[in-house]
């Protein structure tokens, strides 16, 4: 993959949808946007892609991206954003918006979607997402005008960060993304929804925690000290892209975030450590493996990691100190029955 510099551009005021969308996530300070790339949100694509911020971080899979929101809403108490494309782009974050549910922690998803025009039409990726997601989710909005944009957003953030935080989502067609805008009336609406945020108060998120297996003492202690937060998840496939979105919030801060994963995480999301690897998220991991550690080993390898093998805990200190210095990706594989 190609790699690009990103740069600031001196840039216009909004010409389209998907421009007006980018200056929306600006103002409501979104660094980051966690998702997957499709044709039908092409034009909020190329829109960030013009911007300093936010950053899109682009997963393997769209239930990654859901998870590297959750982790960076778990730490930031922010929402985290999802961007994804229509049909099964859109279907493939259910696993997650559950999840934000169910762990009542802020998130925006916003989803591609056809043509207004194709609506009904059993169109070519064409799925009921608002109504696949409503058991799910907070709030949901198939918007259906460009005019809707600043007022939908503003319900969006208020409805997923207030009372208990939750999952808001929003289906995008491709023609309210592509439509041009009326600059004097987009304005006047900006400006009148900027005066009602201004009265409304801002309300934390709280990011429970989660119980971590007797093998994480270990890894606990020796990294007591070092600014190293670990973070777990019973759910194979979730550890890993979660670690990355609270790496991505503490991106020039101390703070070091630590997957720590099971044998049953890395043909889930192991390939989510070559898009930390491109795009630079200060992400460690560590997976706890037994006989079949040299297998493992060779799972994370293919990923253009380097992978550092400790048996036993009297080498741990000494495995963990080069770990922690390395400044390319490292996976430390950790057998503790020695």
């Amino acid at each position: 993959m190609l790699t690009q510099t990103r740069q600031t551009y001196s840039l216009p005021a909004p010409a389209d949808g998907g421009q007006l969308i980018c200056q929306l996530l600006h103002e409501y300070s979104v660094d980051h946007v966690f998702g997957h790339t499709g044709a039908v949100i092409l034009p909020l694509l190329d829109a960030i892609g013009l911007r300093e911020s936010p950053r899109m971080i682009v997963a393997r899979h769209e239930r990654h991206a859901c998870s590297m929101a959750l982790g960076y809403a778990g730490v930031t108490g922010k929402p985290g954003v999802v961007l994804v494309t229509s049909g099964p782009g859109a279907t493939n974050t259910v696993p997650g918006i559950a999840l934000a549910r169910v762990w009542r922690m802020p998130m925006i998803v916003l989803t591609g979607q056809v043509a207004t025009t194709s609506l009904g039409s059993d169109a070519f990726q064409e799925a009921d997402i608002t109504g696949i997601s409503r058991p799910l989710v907070k709030w949901s909005r198939l918007v259906r005008h460009i005019d809707e944009l600043p007022g939908v957003f503003m319900e969006a953030f208020d409805i997923a960060t207030s009372g208990e935080p939750g999952p808001v989502l929003l289906d995008l067609p491709k023609d309210v993304l592509a439509a041009r805008l009326d600059r004097a009336r987009t304005a006047q609406k900006i400006h009148h929804w900027r005066a009602i945020r201004r009265m409304m108060r801002p309300i934390e998120a709280v990011w429970p925690g989660s119980a971590m297996p007797a093998w994480h003492r270990d890894i606990a202690e020796a990294l007591a000290g070092t600014g190293c937060v670990l973070f777990h998840s019973p759910l194979q496939g979730v550890a890993l892209p979660y670690a990355m979105g609270a790496a991505c919030a503490w991106r020039n801060e101390a703070a070091i975030a630590v997957a720590m994963l099971e044998p049953g995480d890395i043909p889930q999301s192991a390939l989510e450590l070559c898009t930390a690897a491109q795009n630079k998220v200060p992400i460690k991991a560590i997976l706890h493996a037994g006989d079949d550690a040299p297998h493992w080993a060779d799972w994370i390898e293919a990923t253009r990691t380097q992978v550092v093998i400790c048996r036993g805990r009297s080498k741990l200190s000494g495995a963990l100190e080069n770990w922690l210095r390395a400044d390319q990706p490292v996976a430390l594989i950790y057998d503790d029955r020695c």
